[in-house]
């Protein structure tokens, strides 16, 4: 994964049944407009998403910690130490007849795309939200019962 030509850096992965979430970032990008380019060792249907954040103190924290899989529509909210200063990212997917995924309302949709809506296509979604208002309820809710795998990090300011 790269932005324009610098190579990011893997915050971590989670796999689920028949999908795989990853949470990649750049510290101190160089200033101006560049592609994220993803390079896939072989043929998947893939879905992604960026976003940029400026005042961030170092690296993001807490992936292993913020990890999920399951089968529902309802995806439970995932919690982990949180102060009131720090910023939960979260990424979906799902198999693409789950469209759309709905985010709590307390959270901030910032990407959501397909690569099509049957079983075998894939849907995500990435969202954020202040960590003092990560509370344990649905994060999000998708239109069908679907697997799914959930990760997130958190940001927290200089």
């Amino acid at each position: 994964m790269t932005y324009g030509g610098t190579p990011m850096t893997q915050s971590g992965f989670q796999d689920g049944t028949t999908n795989r979430v990853e949470i990649w970032y750049l510290l101190d990008p160089p200033v101006g407009t560049s592609n994220v380019v993803a390079t896939l060792t072989a043929a998947a249907n893939t879905v992604g998403g960026a976003a940029s954040f400026a005042g961030v103190a170092g690296a993001p924290t807490g992936f292993s910690s913020f990890a999920g899989t399951g089968t529902t529509a309802s995806i439970p909210g995932i919690l982990g130490p949180l102060t009131s200063n720090t910023l939960v990212i979260d990424t979906l997917a799902a198999q693409g007849l789950a469209d759309p995924a709905i985010p709590d309302l307390d959270q901030t949709e910032r990407w959501s795309d397909r690569t099509g809506g049957g079983s075998g296509n894939v849907l995500g979604a990435g969202s954020t939200q202040p960590g003092e208002l990560l509370l344990p309820d649905d994060s999000w809710t998708l239109a069908a019962s679907s697997p799914w795998a959930l990760a997130a990090v958190t940001l927290n300011p200089c």
